[in-house]
């Protein structure tokens, strides 16, 4: 009796070593434990330039003015050095950031994007006038004034053009007929423009109020894509 039930725990012993050896590899292998994501994490958020992620903290060092109300004006860099600008809500002393001064940022020739936030709601003449190597303008969503279109900054209903930064990549841009003005100096920088498509008739294109500064204007291809009156 005891020599089949050795017999029986023996045959049991072996099947279950059959059965393990029959399971399927542990993918796990390739798998990253919670500790090691963490610290993959960590590594990636580090490997991050300072100031060229918007989901990173807002650019350092500017320079502000307050105005006695609880807001301020961006007058400048400062001593920031990102290349990517992301203007923060407040400014240090934690008053809302609400304009920026004109030609805060002229003739910067380190910045090459900027990210406005939604509570500017004033941007004075020039403010981004000779930063030869900007490429892109981006605002905020829920801004009441501004708003962008491929790296282009607009007013917020569209009627107006206000910046098309200087190294923007842009060969050909597109107008809507909804345009009805081209601030002063808008198209004053910008080198890589060969083409303006305008979504108007040519008796539309004369009635737009193009400010100074905009001569590139007579020197790219204009197409008017509405041929022949209004």
């Amino acid at each position: 009796m005891k020599k089949r039930i050795s017999v029986i725990l023996l045959a049991l012993l072996m099947l279950g070593l059959m059965l393990a050896a029959c399971e399927p590899k542990d993918s796990g292998a390739n798998e990253t434990t919670p500790e090691e994501t963490t610290e993959a994490q960590i590594q990636s958020e580090e490997d991050i330039p300072a100031g060229t992620d918007p989901t990173t903290a807002a650019s350092r060092g500017l320079e502000f003015v307050s105005a006695g109300d609880g807001t301020c004006t961006l007058v400048g860099i400062g001593s920031c050095t990102d290349t990517c600008l992301i203007i923060p809500d407040k400014s240090g002393l934690g008053e809302r950031v609400t304009k920026i001064a004109p030609g805060a940022f002229s003739g910067n020739t380190t910045i090459t994007a900027v990210q406005i936030p939604a509570g500017v709601t004033e941007i004075g003449a020039g403010a981004f006038g000779g930063c030869q190597n900007l490429a892109y303008i981006s605002v905020a969503d829920g801004n009441a004034v501004y708003k962008d279109f491929a790296g282009v900054l607009y007013s917020a209903d569209g009627s107006q053009l206000l910046c098309v930064p200087a190294a923007s990549s842009l060969a050909s841009l597109t107008l809507l007929k909804k345009v009805t003005r081209i601030a002063d100096n808008a198209l004053a920088d910008c080198r890589n423009l060969k083409k303006v498509f305008y979504e108007g008739s040519e008796d539309d294109w004369k009635k737009v109020d193009i400010g100074t500064g905009n001569n590139i204007l007579s020197s790219v291809e204009l197409t008017c894509m509405v041929q022949g009156g209004k």
